[in-house]
């Protein structure tokens, strides 16, 4: 698979991601304030390393409700520290009793009714707070101006590796359906699959068109690139892609999904760090969610970030900005 066009230069090292679950922090902005009143309860709650649709099935399960009666407005990297508002839908009930609630790597921390359901995309962002550990640049005075590059300018909005699954196995999976139209008459994917598939398919091609961008210095500007599917209007003509794209770009339109627009660059707001060298007295041990004691290197230079990014785009995009970065749970 392609490696994306770095917007300022070839990365500066290497460093190493979630090497404990407390080493990545993410937290969900909004732009609206609960009612205080309404039929839908909302849940403030932090996960430690647990998947978001699992515990939303987990609280459906506790209050007694169907599965698509609890929803949240975006899903959060499991092996993470997270916090974010989950809605339960509850007419009719006044006080439910959330004390023994017990749900493996969840706290709730605050509970307030509200008019409507929360749906996917109601937020408007995310918070990072992230440790890179294991560092290695040749230079610390050169990471330093590649942050500050970033602050000032932004950086390409390419899809993140997530989109395309552990070693690119749902970007391989679209292709392979792509390419054998037999496969695709004979196999029935459930919906959740199909999605998964397409929406690593739709990301592969948008990361294509920007690497383009990138590549030729097009990328710094308020300008927006489509996410390839069909025409949203009659009157809207999506850019053809090209020959060698084609028969991804069929198989989508075959689908039924329709294009949309996505920015090609990303500002990071708030984006601060901390450069420093750890030591045995400083190493921070931390256990994750399986129980499994695990911790960074002793005297290992380390990188602490924080900075919001708005919906959609991907903190390890960022960072693929400044090094090459391994992901402990890729």
């Amino acid at each position: 698979m392609q490696t994306c066009a770095r917007a300022f230069g070839k990365p500066l090292g290497t460093g190493k991601i979630r090497s404990c679950v407390d080493d990545f922090h993410v937290t969900e902005l909004y732009d609206f304030e609960p009612s205080g009143d309404g039929e839908h309860l909302l849940l403030w709650v932090k996960k430690t390393g647990a998947n978001t649709g699992w515990v939303a099935n987990q609280l459906a399960n506790y209050l007694n409700l169907r599965h698509f009666d609890v929803s949240y407005c975006g899903k959060k990297d499991r092996h993470a520290i997270t916090e974010q508002w989950f809605s339960c839908w509850l007419p009719g009930v006044k006080d439910p009793n959330l004390g023994d609630c017990q749900i493996e790597g969840v706290e709730i921390l605050k509970q307030i009714w509200h008019q409507r359901k929360l749906r996917r995309g109601d937020h408007t962002g995310n918070r990072f707070v992230l440790q890179v550990r294991d560092v290695a640049v040749d230079s610390e005075s050169e990471l330093v101006s590649r942050l500050e590059e970033i602050r000032q300018h932004g950086f390409p909005n390419y899809f993140g590796q997530q989109r395309f699954g552990i070693d690119n196995q749902n970007l391989a999976k679209a292709l392979e359906l792509v390419a054998d139209d037999e496969m695709q008459s004979r196999r029935k994917l459930d919906r959740k699959q199909k999605d998964i598939y397409l929406s690593a398919l739709r990301s592969w091609l948008f990361n294509q068109a920007l690497n383009e961008r990138v590549e030729a210095s097009d990328w710094a500007d308020e300008d927006e690139l489509w996410v390839y599917g069909l025409s949203p209007h009659r009157d809207i003509e999506i850019p053809p892609v090209t020959q060698e794209l084609a028969s991804a770009a069929a198989f989508i339109e075959k689908m039924g999904i329709k294009a949309h627009r996505r920015p090609k660059r990303v500002m990071p707001e708030q984006l601060s760090w901390r450069i420093d060298r750890q030591t045995d007295q400083q190493t921070d041990r931390q256990t994750d969610r399986q129980g499994s004691d695990q911790c960074a290197s002793a005297d290992q230079l380390q990188l602490k970030l924080s900075f919001d990014l708005p919906v959609g785009a991907y903190a390890t995009t960022l960072l693929a900005e400044c090094m090459d970065i391994e992901d402990a749970h890729q």
